[in-house]
């Protein structure tokens, strides 16, 4: 899972991607089709945070989670 943040970070990062992302939430219908630049730009910043805060919590669940693999 840690890699999988790791590669999502490294993907956000890429040039025109957040661009490219809030015009895919205008055709997936969560922005109307005459939304802002900056409109588009902040709601895909929101979700690709959340995203990440979410497998972020997964991770650190998993850290502080007994290890079962040695239970006979």
């Amino acid at each position: 899972m840690e890699s999988e943040l790791q590669e999502q970070v490294k993907e956000t990062e890429e040039p025109g991607f957040i661009d490219s992302f809030g015009d895919r939430l205008v055709f997936t219908g969560h922005l109307p089709k005459d939304a802002s630049a900056s409109m588009k730009k902040e709601l895909a910043l929101w979700f690709i945070e959340g995203c990440r805060r979410a497998l972020q919590k997964n991770i650190d669940a998993l850290n502080i989670s007994p290890d079962c693999s040695t239970i006979d």
